[in-house]
Order: C-alpha cells, then structure tokens, then sequence
C-alpha cells in the first residue's frame, strides 16, 4: 500500500502504516514494538497536536491520560472493506477518539457509508466503545492477561461504589479488590463461560454512577 497520496506528516504515515499491518486492536494493547506501537495511536496523535502546540506556543489544557486497553483481538479494517486509505486513517481516528454515547451513531455512519462491517471491524468498534466506557467511567486501563482481567482505576473514578460491591459479590469466587490510590479489580477468567472483552461489555456499564 503507497501512503504517498495521503500528504500527510511522516508520523502519521508510520501510524498508519502500523494500523494497517497490525490492526488497532493490537496497537491499543501491549505486544508491539516501537515507539508508536508501545503508547498507542490516539496517544501519539495527542502527543503530536501537544508538540505542534508547543513549537507555536499555544497553550493546551492538562487532560487526563487515555485509557490503555490491553486485550488480544483480531481489530482493523480489512483492504476488502475499505481500500482508499484516506477514509482508512479518518475512521481509525474516529475508533480513537469515540465517546462512548457516540458508539451507535458511528456504527450506524460506518453502515451508511461502507456497507454492513466484517468481524473485524466490529471488534474494533467494540474495543473502541469500551475504551471510551473507561473514558466516562476513569478507568486508567484494562488489561487482560494470565488467565486474568485487570481493571485499574484512577484515583478520582466516575464509578458508582454500590455498584462495583454488587459486582465483586456477584463474582466472589472469582474477584479480588485491591485497595489504594488507584485501586483495582482482578477476575480470573478461568472457567469463565465469556470471553473477556464480552464480559466486559456486559458488566462495565453497571459501575456507571
């Protein structure tokens, strides 16, 4: 794929170049080398607009740091889908900066403009609206690993206390709270009858406030 056309900064030409070999779902996680990969696409773009800022002397305002998703999944957006990688790096960064009210109203656009989404780019959907779940709620990040999800919340979550206790008795068998100044929650998938990021999906929006 030539990105030549695109006249775009060299950046974004190495982001896209990530996004298209690898796909987002990988890039939003922790198996990539570089320096792109290791922060993740929205967090570089940030960081560019935030030294562009800088070079012209524009003040910006402190945001809270994006959430990190790190689940294993097949998310991109196939060449048989959409091939023009202009419309390819835009929808990349519409799944980068989704707030999660807006999930529905970009699937339906995704629908309108490209036809019904492979699995593929479903699963980036869904891995995009849970991260912006985790925007509302501040969660620091999600990571799923040895037989395990780890739900990291910040120190000021949006979260509702009676609900989180209500989740960890549903699932005291399997669930660990730990305490601090951004405390966490540990489930241990084994045996569980959902994969991961669906139980995510089912039982993240309960913990709105």
């Amino acid at each position: 794929m030539t990105l030549r056309s695109l006249d775009l900064g060299s950046g974004y030409k190495i982001a896209l170049r990530d996004l298209e070999i690898r796909g987002a779902g990988n890039l939003l996680g922790a198996e990539q080398h570089g320096h792109i990969a290791g922060i993740g696409f929205a967090t570089y773009c940030q960081m560019l607009e935030e030294t562009i800022n800088r070079l012209k002397n524009i003040k910006t305002v402190e945001q809270e740091p994006d959430p990190v998703i790190e689940i294993t999944v097949d998310a991109y957006i196939p060449n048989e889908y959409i091939q023009n990688p202009r419309y390819k790096l835009e929808l990349y960064r519409r799944f980068a900066d989704l707030e999660y009210a807006e999930r529905e109203d970009l699937l339906d656009e995704i629908i309108d403009r490209f036809g019904n989404p492979p699995e593929e780019v479903m699963t980036l959907w869904r891995i995009a609206t849970l991260k912006g779940l985790c925007r509302a709620l501040g969660i620091r990040g999600i990571s799923v690993h040895n037989n395990s999800i780890y739900i990291t919340f910040q120190e000021h979550s949006r979260v509702n206390p009676e609900a989180t206790m209500k989740l960890i008795d549903k699932y005291h068998n399997r669930i660990v709270y730990k305490s601090g100044k951004e405390p966490q929650l540990i489930l241990k998938t084994t045996g569980l009858k959902q994969e991961p990021l669906e139980w995510l999906e089912e039982n993240l929006p309960s913990l709105a406030l």
